[in-house]
């Protein structure tokens, strides 16, 4: 375990926030709606597993809707196992097109799939309204604050202690 530490970088605004957005909601008897968005979920990596752990865990022990919008891996089997209350959107984007590209090819293409994956997460966002919205830091961030659906916006890194810098010299 001592290799694999991951780090959940949120603020402690954020964290404060959102303990007191839920309290809210379920004082309201309201489900939280919560959107994450994550490029794939049927590779083994440690995003992916730490994604599906606060899902499933969210959605079973809390009652949480919950809710993850992929861009790859289309009818590919989910490499963790998620819970049957936690829901999969795949927007299909296919952004793994990409390594097998040359490189002028890789800029039109990337610059084409970037302008769908904003429309398609948009219309999901204005679909889902769900109150908070988790972006895994990845393609999504140029835009996701730009959204106007309502819910309040957190980014959620997960890095490996070795590759952790140490800002504070």
């Amino acid at each position: 375990w001592q290799k694999y530490n991951y780090f959940l970088i949120i603020p402690n605004f954020f964290i404060k926030f959102a303990f007191i957005f839920t309290i809210n909601k379920v004082m309201q008897g309201k489900s939280l709606k919560t959107v994450y968005l994550t490029p794939a979920l049927y590779m083994a990596g440690g995003v992916e597993r730490v994604l599906t752990l606060k899902a499933n865990y969210f959605a079973e022990h809390y009652g949480y809707d919950i809710t993850i919008i992929l861009t790859e891996g289309k009818g590919k089997p989910l490499f963790y196992p998620l819970s049957d209350k936690v829901k999969i959107v795949n927007l299909d984007i296919n952004f793994e097109e990409l390594w097998h590209c040359s490189f002028a090819k890789k800029i039109v293409l990337y610059l084409k799939k970037q302008i769908e994956y904003k429309k398609k997460v948009k219309e999901e966002l204005m679909r889902l309204r769900p109150d908070i919205t988790v972006s895994m830091l990845r393609r999504e961030i140029n835009f996701i604050n730009s959204i106007n659906d309502g819910s309040k916006k957190i980014g959620e890194l997960h890095i490996n202690r070795a590759n952790y810098r140490n800002f504070s010299a």
